[in-house]
């Protein structure tokens, strides 16, 4: 790090790749070594640091999915593994809904929204509710990934698709009209309830730290030097509470109770029956 500019950082990738590494094959995401540590460099300091300017700009990372429906935004906010890839998936084949981000959506205290160029999972799983996804992964896998996901039973694999090999169009900017958050339960059916506008900035603030939490042990490690120009994890996510209560204030907010391992199908057709995707 350089104590002079935060945003300045230093990196080192080793060159160091064994014959088992440079297979792929044993690895989730069909990865080499030296792409693993990028995916590291990603997850532990690309979003630590991207994260801190933002919210020097009035903006954070929101743990959500959101696409563009007749000129604004629809944010669906959740846990990690509750759907809102899944929804995205089905989504893309309704026409009407541009994309604008998959689980990190960049978020400003104005209730705008910004389009995030990660890429969507692909996961194994997803095949059995989504048979359209079988053909694209055909068309853009690597030889060598399709004899992984043959041979190799485990639901972690993961292929990365471009959101514009799903979507038709793409949004960069949108104004929030509604968020639903979703959020599992024990019980068989969909439903709505009550959600105030704290409860949600308490719910996805606590997403988004376990969501960050690997560039959150760094931020606490270079916080705790001497002389340090870095907030500690706290004051970071303090600062994201009060850009989430201002951008969700004036929104529709709703809450979605999913069941357990439910079909996104069905959950794509309850929220378009309750006029969630207007």
């Amino acid at each position: 790090m350089n104590n002079d500019n935060i945003f300045k950082v230093y990196i080192n990738v080793s060159a160091n790749e064994t014959f088992k590494s440079s297979l792929r094959l044993f690895n989730k995401s069909f990865k080499n070594n030296i792409e693993e540590q990028i995916t590291t460099f990603y997850y532990r300091v690309f979003l630590l640091f991207s994260q801190l300017w933002n919210v020097n700009n009035d903006v954070s990372y929101l743990h959500s999915s959101s696409v563009e429906v007749g000129g604004k935004s629809i944010v669906f906010t959740a846990d990690s593994s509750v759907g809102k890839s899944s929804l995205l998936f089905r989504l893309s084949q309704d026409k009407m809904f541009s994309f604008i981000a998959d689980d990190l959506t960049l978020l400003s205290s104005g209730a705008e929204v910004f389009y995030q160029g990660r890429s969507l999972s692909v996961k194994p799983y997803h095949l059995r509710y989504f048979s359209f996804l079988e053909d694209k992964l055909k068309a853009l896998m690597f030889r060598g990934q399709k004899l992984q996901w043959k041979l190799i039973k485990d639901n972690r694999l993961t292929f990365r698709l471009s959101p514009g090999d799903l979507f038709d169009k793409v949004s960069t900017s949108s104004k929030i009209k509604r968020v639903v958050h979703l959020c599992n339960y024990s019980e068989r059916t969909f439903k709505i309830s009550e959600i105030s506008c704290e409860d949600l900035v308490k719910y996805t603030n606590s997403i988004l730290i376990n969501e960050l939490y690997l560039a959150n042990n760094k931020l606490n490690s270079v916080a705790s030097l001497p002389h340090s120009p870095f907030i500690y994890s706290s004051e970071l996510y303090n600062k994201v509470s009060e850009i989430y209560l201002k951008a969700f204030t004036n929104v529709e907010i709703i809450l979605v109770l999913v069941p357990f391992m439910s079909d996104p199908n069905e959950l794509y057709k309850f929220l378009k029956s309750e006029g969630c995707l207007e």
